[in-house]
């Protein structure tokens, strides 16, 4: 089960944003440079975000081919220059996680809906 009620108290995180923010700086520069702690904590709040019924099973794919990378590198031992998620074709899809990102923050009628804490 998950620590998280459901995945609003996990969006309005720090760990969520650092994960989104990640994600997109690796869109312009996917080298694999930062510690393992990050990646670890990345990981985990992924597997976290899995769990819970906030997430739709489409962004979760996409979600899950970055928890894949990380697990390689982390648990596998393998040894990239660049992360593949973010370069290559069949890669990570942005704009599913930008649609997501709007349709959390705002309601059919372009309402606020949410505030990050």
């Amino acid at each position: 089960m998950s620590q998280y009620e459901d995945g609003w108290e996990l969006i309005q995180t720090v760990s969520f944003s650092e994960l989104i923010f990640w994600i997109m700086d690796k869109r312009f520069d996917a080298e694999i440079n930062e510690s393992e702690g990050l990646y670890k904590q990345h990981h985990d709040l992924i597997v976290e975000m899995g769990k819970l019924k906030l997430f739709p099973d489409d962004l979760m794919f996409e979600f899950d081919k970055v928890r894949n990378e990380l697990s390689e590198i982390l648990f596998n031992e393998q040894h990239y220059l660049d992360f593949k998620f973010s370069t290559e074709s069949n890669g990570f899809d942005y704009d599913k996680l930008h649609s997501f990102m709007h349709i959390m923050r705002y309601d059919s009628n372009n309402n606020r809906i949410i505030n990050i804490k």
